[in-house]
């Protein structure tokens, strides 16, 4: 969510372009063309279905909306909404309960926990639209929980990705 032209799997080896054999500086296992097809890249269409749910031309980053801390390195929180208050996603990587600024959004909105690793959406409720609005994300909250905090405007729920 912090934005740039494109998007790649964030696996070690790959980032790396690590060979076996090669010096390894941080945990690299495997050929970075193995690493391609391992489970988590497989992931990445869930990640394309939710950025295809809602408009992509009026999508901006705004930190703004995250009154938590949005934490650092890996732990970082990452928000983007529409210009137009439609809708906005917030990546949490830990499963940390987390506080978001819902003034951007232009009514109430819908709630919903985006699962990134099998792409299901779970319903948290109708918000009046407040100053801000707390959400805590199911499982527990560690490294690898982790989900996107979907807000929603619109009366639809968003549509399911295929396996």
């Amino acid at each position: 969510f912090a934005g740039a032209a494109g998007h790649t799997y964030g696996h070690n080896d790959v980032m790396s372009f690590h060979e076996p054999g090669r010096p390894n500086y941080s945990g690299q296992q495997f050929h970075w063309k193995d690493a391609l097809t391992a489970e988590g890249a497989t992931h990445m269409r869930h990640l394309r279905t939710l950025f295809e749910s809602q408009a992509s031309s009026i999508r901006i980053p705004d930190q703004s909306m995250i009154r938590s801390s949005v934490g650092s390195g890996l732990n970082h929180v990452r928000a983007i909404r529409a210009s137009d208050g439609s809708y906005a996603f917030i990546y949490i990587p830990d499963g940390r309960t987390l506080t978001v600024d819902t003034a951007s959004l232009r009514q109430n909105f819908n709630a919903y926990w985006f699962d990134p690793q099998s792409g299901s959406y779970t319903s948290i409720g109708q918000f009046t639209n407040l100053a801000s609005q707390s959400f805590d994300p199911p499982g527990s909250s560690q490294l690898g929980n982790d989900c996107v905090l979907v807000l929603d405007t619109g009366a639809r729920l968003p549509v399911q990705s295929s396996e």
